[in-house]
């Protein structure tokens, strides 16, 4: 793989009809290397995608990106990081800017103009100029209720799904459990444990 890709970029060769997918098949490639390999080592970068979407990349790109990483050598460390610390020093520097932060509540959208937007939580009612929405689209639609207009448009054409990374240890059956629609899956290498809670990305 790594052959091929250095292969592409130093020929000039440029066909943007021909997907990666297209490379894996022609070439034989198994299951194991493009959900091990291509998608732990290659597109990780890209995140959120489906297998699929992945798959559908052109090659010529593939190889750009995965060529370029190569010779800058770039660092692949792993940082690990608690959300809950994250988000705590995020809410700090934006409180410190002005910002008002409201967390654990369930906000109600009473009006919104070009003037801003009248927003009511519980008994209060707050009136800002602008405001952010820190949900999945999904339920922003649900927010935005009957002020939506073209905000509609945008958020319902983003594909929401509640998956996560999935660790697979079982060599015989992790592919059979890896759908092409399933956001990231991960075999660990035979003989590796699975971390343990307070070693993963919170």
């Amino acid at each position: 793989f790594i052959k091929d890709m250095m292969d592409i970029m130093s020929t000039g060769r440029v066909d943007l009809t021909e997907t990666i997918g297209d490379y894996f098949s022609a070439n034989r490639f198994d299951d194991d290397f493009v959900y091990s390999f291509f998608l732990g080592n290659v597109v990780y970068f890209f995140g959120g995608l489906t297998t699929q979407e992945y798959l559908d990349f052109p090659l010529h790109i593939i190889a750009w990106m995965f060529v370029a990483g190569v010779k800058q050598g770039l660092d692949y460390s792993l940082y690990r990081t608690r959300n809950k610390t994250y988000m705590e020093k995020f809410v700090r520097e934006l409180r410190g800017l002005g910002v008002e932060v409201k967390t654990g509540v369930n906000p109600e959208l009473m009006s919104r103009s070009d003037d801003g937007v009248v927003v009511s939580i519980g008994e209060e009612t707050i009136q800002a100029d602008k405001m952010v929405l820190a949900m999945q689209p999904n339920h922003a639609t649900d927010f935005l209720g009957d002020q939506m207009s073209l905000a509609e448009i945008v958020l319902r054409s983003f594909d929401t799904r509640i998956d996560t990374v999935v660790l697979h240890k079982d060599h015989e059956s992790w592919i059979s459990k890896a759908s092409p629609n399933s956001i990231f899956h991960i075999r660990l290498p035979d003989g590796d444990r699975l971390p343990s809670r307070n070693k993963t990305v919170a």
